[in-house]
């Protein structure tokens, strides 16, 4: 499957040319501390291999996430926003944890062949996508609360703690132990989520929780506050007045067209992620009843794209979404994580289900933007100069993307606002 951070050799010349001169503005050879320079993720063969297998997953798991949505007839909201670089690290640590053949079923979902070296690919994204721009906060974390009645398994625990970097914790969940669990989620999101759990139930077998936490100023003054003016967005469901950003300056990225969809690129910082914004054209919103993003809708849009300037007119807003993880996985055809599952994570091996769920805060203005993520698994008795403009004033998808390995930290698809 072709990457989505596999551009051309003469485009990422241009790119890494664009992003070298962006950068050494602000550093000196005086104050070397202060140099932002962007500074790739070195992948061996098979991480790189893995990288580039995940970008079919950020693009399904996007889409599985809004057609999900789109049909449930008890949705608050069209609008979905979701992360699949923290779904895909859950999805990895519980794929550790449970017998064959649900492992390679979850492997497959996930769009990967080896599940070492998804292993050892997010121990590099855990470690390494905090430090690639000073000017962008990125913090990744996992932890796992055990009952002190369970025992996990050494090999799981191995895993976990040596890759996947997760803090282990041992509790008595006959006392509700929510406060605790949501002291953690806060202290990680950067208090941008806040009592994820009401309450946890005394039977609570674990708890695998993901959180990623994003906040990137734009690479440069692109959107000014004396620039944004009200004017209207058309949703789904009618036309709202909102605050609309105009790009001062031009941003220079990655645009391209096709029939159904238009993209551009927005940089944050040192260039090292990006804001991908995608555009549904008119005649294709006007023909379809939902104007649903596949893998090969982006695969077209990456093979049309050029490096290039163009104005940008995007609203500010700050939204929330939950998604029901497992209604999603059913919705995909991966069922067994919706079934009792034989657990190997714990030793001995114990049968249970596991409720899925992820809830994302996002917040975009002129400064930049800034989200959050927490991915829960719980495990329990009860668990289950412009030359190109778009102006974003209708239903669009997003992607927040790291350049060397293509990690999606957040994606949705803004239908209302």
């Amino acid at each position: 499957m072709k990457s989505f951070f596999y551009y051309s050799k003469l485009t990422a010349l241009s790119f890494t040319i664009l992003a070298a001169t962006l950068s050494s503005c602000d550093s000196s050879k005086d104050e070397p501390d202060n140099d932002n320079t962007r500074t790739d993720i070195q992948l061996t063969p098979a991480t790189k291999a893995t990288a580039n297998q995940l970008q079919g997953f950020y693009t399904e798991f996007t889409a599985d996430a809004v057609k999900c949505n789109f049909m449930s007839p008890d949705k608050a909201s069209d609008n979905v926003i979701v992360s699949p670089l923290s779904a895909s690290m859950l999805l990895g640590m519980i794929a550790n944890g449970v017998e064959e053949p649900l492992a390679a079923q979850i492997a497959s979902y996930i769009g990967v062949e080896d599940l070492d070296a998804l292993n050892m690919l997010s121990g590099q994204l855990l470690s390494q996508l905090p430090s690639v721009d000073r000017k962008t906060t990125v913090n990744i974390a996992n932890s796992l609360w055990t009952s002190n009645k369970y025992r996990l398994s050494d090999n799981f625990l191995s895993v976990v703690k040596n890759d996947y970097k997760a803090a282990t914790t041992s509790l008595d969940f006959s006392n509700n132990q929510s406060a605790t669990i949501n002291k953690w989620i806060a202290s990680n999101s950067n208090g941008f989520i806040n009592n994820h759990f009401e309450s946890v139930a005394p039977n609570t077998i674990a708890l695998i929780l993901n959180s990623v936490y994003f906040n990137g100023e734009w690479a440069s003054e692109y959107f000014r506050k004396d620039m944004t003016t009200v004017r209207v967005f058309h949703g789904l469901h009618g036309d709202n007045k909102v605050e609309m950003m105009t790009s001062s300056k031009t941003p220079f990225g990655y645009c391209s067209q096709t029939e159904k969809f238009e993209t551009c690129e927005i940089y944050f910082g040192n260039n090292a992620f990006s804001l991908q914004l995608i555009l549904p054209t008119e005649s294709y919103m006007n023909s379809v009843e939902f104007p649903l993003l596949t893998s090969s809708d982006m695969r077209e849009l990456s093979s049309k794209q050029e490096f290039q300037g163009c104005s940008v007119v995007l609203p500010k807003f700050k939204l929330s979404s939950k998604s029901d993880l497992n209604t999603i996985l059913d919705t995909a055809n991966l069922h067994g994580l919706n079934e009792s599952i034989n657990l190997t994570m714990f030793n001995p091996t114990i049968k249970n289900q596991i409720e899925l769920n992820q809830i994302t805060s996002f917040s975009i203005n002129e400064k930049g933007v800034e989200a959050a993520t927490v991915s829960s698994g719980v495990i329990g008795d009860t668990a289950y100069v412009p030359n190109y403009s778009l102006t974003f004033d209708r239903p669009f998808y997003f992607f927040i993307r790291e350049f060397s390995t293509g990690a999606c930290l957040l994606s949705g698809f803004i239908a209302d606002l």
